[in-house]
């Protein structure tokens, strides 16, 4: 139930699982990182965000085997999924994913005034957590119209990648806020 619940990924059970052990010991990291946030949700969303941002970059680095600036991770996920997101996000709401986490992994004063907080800041680690779910699933051997299909049928999923999960009374560029 931490990446997708099982109803919804039964039928492919035996070849995820099967998977799971290659991709634990290639992205050993990532996938602790990743998990740890969700198995600990105590923790503040400042380290939640930082955790599923770590997550996100190591995966792509270990897909790719070079070195990704987070930007580019962010681009690259989107780009990859962009028929599941309804608007695609703006270079604008990534330079702040980027600000949030240079604040908040160095606290930069520099970038205080633009990183995200709050709901917002929640809504954006729910969003990244939802990309990080469907490349994993991905990776494990889920076929990538299936994904696709899952997130037209599944609210919650929907609504993170849509960065709609949280009130919007701290985004001034969302028409519900």
């Amino acid at each position: 139930n931490c990446l997708l619940e099982y109803p919804r990924i039964q039928e492919h059970f035996p070849t995820l699982l099967s998977n799971w052990h290659r991709l634990a010991s290639e992205q050993q990291d990532s996938l602790e990182g990743f998990f740890g946030m969700l198995v600990h949700p105590e923790i503040g969303v400042e380290h939640q965000f930082l955790s599923v941002c770590a997550a996100c970059e190591e995966l792509l680095y270990k897909s790719s085997g070079q070195e990704i600036e987070f930007r580019k991770v962010i681009q690259e996920f989107c780009a990859r999924w962009s028929d599941c997101i309804e608007s695609a996000p703006s270079s604008d709401l990534i330079e702040q994913l980027v600000n949030a986490r240079h604040y908040y992994a160095h606290r930069t004063h520099k970038r205080s005034k633009k990183a995200a907080r709050g709901f917002l800041l929640w809504r954006y680690t729910y969003f990244l957590r939802a990309l990080y779910s469907l490349e994993a699933l991905q990776l494990l051997g889920m076929p990538r119209q299936e994904l696709a299909d899952l997130v037209a049928y599944n609210y919650d999923l929907r609504e993170k990648l849509n960065r709609r999960y949280f009130p919007s009374i701290d985004d001034p560029s969302d028409p519900r806020g």
